[in-house]
């Protein structure tokens, strides 16, 4: 019985050993630029921006203007490609704030750093 136990503990831990150890933290994009939801990227850029803390600035919807969205590469990682980030660019119509943060490819705003955009996938939304 004990060299049964010995037996199908040395064939799990073979197994184990044999396993694919890489995970997939990044998967494929869900859109590309060109299929892009230009509405639906506006409004969350827009919500991201009026979140955003300005002492002494009421903003409206209005406001944010200038709005540019790329593709991005993650500084670090470049080779891994293009990962369903997009960096979007943005100002107030007064001139006073620019600012940049990511939004996926659900059209959710994340707040991360580290990110170059891919010069010639981008398109100007306004």
């Amino acid at each position: 019985m004990k060299k049964l136990l010995m037996a199908l503990g040395a064939s799990f831990l073979l197994l184990a050993g044999c396993g694919n150890n890489e995970t997939d933290t990044e998967s494929a994009p869900g859109i590309r630029i060109e299929d892009l939801d230009q509405a639906k990227a506006k409004s969350a850029i827009v919500e991201g921006a009026l979140d955003m803390n300005f002492p002494g600035r009421d903003y409206q919807e209005a406001d944010i203007i200038n709005i540019e969205v790329c593709e991005a590469l993650h500084i670090d990682h470049k080779s891994d490609g293009f990962t369903g980030k997009f960096i979007t660019f943005w100002e107030t119509s007064d001139g006073e704030q620019r600012n940049h943060f990511l939004i996926n490819d659900n059209y959710e705003v994340e707040k991360i750093a580290n990110y170059d955009k891919i010069p010639d996938r981008c398109v100007n939304i306004d």
